[in-house]
């Protein structure tokens, strides 16, 4: 059982319709559908029942949907929690040992620019993670070192999201930034991905 399967049949329990949820999730409607039923194998029962279009919670969906609902508005609050922590004045003597970039601490603009990716990574992930693993042919997210994919998910971010920055300047900034933690084929692996990504946008 994945925390991605429970979001997903959260998602479904709310809307009670398939194609809407898929929609919202940003996800192809068979692989919704799909990671419903591979939760029901997992567990052994049926969550769902059709009603014409819709789908109602079963008596074992709604116990699901009941014990999840506190799991995943704590999970949703924690991004929140982990920024502020990461801000505390005392952070940046630490992080200073590791890179020059913080000597000092982000200014205003700087802080809001951070923030919104932060932000935006996290509430667009499953649909960046979707691309990664369209471009990194034969590669699961979950092959991914944790270093690299937190490259990859902000460039892929900024490209699409953030309106005033080149395509060509962000991918050679995540080159840069994994240059200085990973290996060089790594780093080669990132920049195949950006590369066609980018070129997929022309």
């Amino acid at each position: 059982m994945e925390l991605q399967q429970l979001r997903y049949f959260d998602e479904v329990a709310r809307t009670q319709h398939v194609t809407n949820s898929a929609k919202k999730l940003n996800v192809a409607q068979p692989a919704l559908t799909q990671s419903i039923r591979r939760l029901e194998r997992e567990l052994g029962v049926t969550l769902f029942e059709r009603v014409g279009r819709n789908v109602r919670l079963t008596a074992c969906g709604e116990a699901l949907q009941k014990r999840i609902a506190p799991l995943l508005a704590a999970l949703d609050e924690l991004p929140e929690e982990l920024f502020q922590k990461v801000f505390e004045e005392d952070y940046y003597p630490r992080l200073a040992e590791e890179t020059d970039l913080y000597q000092e601490k982000p200014n205003a603009k700087q802080l809001a620019y951070i923030e919104d990716c932060v932000r935006g990574v996290y509430v667009k992930k499953q649909e960046i993670d979707q691309i990664i693993e369209t471009y990194a042919v034969g590669w699961k997210v979950s092959r991914i070192s944790k270093v690299s994919l937190a490259v990859l998910r902000l460039a892929i971010y900024e490209i699409l999201y953030v309106e005033d920055a080149p395509t060509g300047a962000v991918i050679n900034e995540a080159v840069e930034i994994a240059r200085r933690y990973e290996e060089e084929d790594k780093v080669s692996f990132i920049s195949g991905i950006l590369g066609s990504f980018a070129r997929s946008r022309e």
